[in-house]
């Protein structure tokens, strides 16, 4: 079994500031495995549709499978409902791939979810970030079939990953199925035009690898981090985000005139980045 991280930095990481342990969204990513273009099974979201809407925003939080922040969740849904979006909401064990195909159709994509990273040309597959979902590759094989499964290990569309934690080894937790930046290129078609994806996962913007995939696809802009990044720290600054969001502004001036402390986090000094395209 493969195992890579971001070379330059330790598989594990933990910050420790008095008896709090901040555990960061770091991952250790087990290589191979895969699945069809076509959704197999899909879950039904969570989705508020009581009156018109004018967008469409996808919340898709893989990261509370470990992670969960109830109030975050409910507070964006808030905001959002306020601005007239219908919100599509997938939570822990229910982000499965499925709602990932279909990424065109929403003008926001929030991706709270952990995140890896491959910069290690040795390794035989797409170099680039890694979105976790919420189920295990175990639960895949359940949900999709194991001969499917096993057919698409080796095409590089995803990859097993493991989520540390103190006291135990990579092969004592359990095996999460994560997404390659090929996934997102060739099993998605094209994103509206506005669209805005937000991806509070670690090393989301290391490189500008997935951010590429989305602003080629049509994509307007893309915000993640550089480097390790707190869950605490992501949270704050997704509800930051949104907030203005909701009011109207332009996502790209938002992050221009944003106040520091919600671009770096003080813990370990993970940069928050935009890309987008000019219009």
């Amino acid at each position: 079994m493969t195992v890579f991280s971001k070379l330059s930095r330790p598989l594990i990481i933990v910050v420790t500031i008095a008896v709090i342990t901040i555990v960061l969204i770091a991952i250790a990513i087990v290589l191979p495995t895969i699945f069809y273009k076509q959704p197999l099974y899909s879950t039904t979201p969570v989705t508020a549709t009581t009156r018109v809407y004018e967008k469409k925003a996808l919340v898709y939080d893989s990261l509370a499978r470990e992670y969960p922040n109830e109030r975050v969740l409910a507070r964006i849904i808030k905001l959002l409902h306020s601005a007239n979006y219908t919100i599509d909401l997938y939570v822990g064990e229910n982000a499965t791939l499925d709602p990932l195909y279909r990424l065109g159709e929403y003008d926001l994509v929030i991706l709270r979810a952990h995140g890896g990273f491959n910069d290690n040309p040795y390794i035989p597959k797409p170099l680039g970030q890694y979105v976790f979902t919420g189920i295990y590759y175990a639960e895949a094989i359940e949900l999709y079939g194991e001969k499917r499964v096993k057919d698409l290990e080796h095409g590089g569309y995803i990859a097993k990953g493991v989520i540390p934690k103190p006291g135990y080894s990579i092969n004592e937790l359990p095996k999460y199925v994560t997404l390659s930046p090929l996934f997102f290129k060739e099993m998605i078609g094209s994103m509206k035009k506005d669209a805005i994806i937000i991806y509070t996962g670690c090393y989301g913007l290391d490189n500008d690898v997935l951010a590429n995939v989305f602003l080629d696809k049509g994509a307007y802009a893309y915000i993640s981090f550089k480097g390790n990044v707190t869950w605490v720290f992501g949270d704050q600054v997704l509800e930051v985000l949104i907030e203005h969001i909701v009011k109207g502004e332009d996502i790209v001036d938002t992050y221009k005139t944003l106040d520091n402390e919600y671009k770096v986090d003080k813990y370990t000094d993970a940069l928050l980045e935009i890309r987008y395209r000019r219009r």
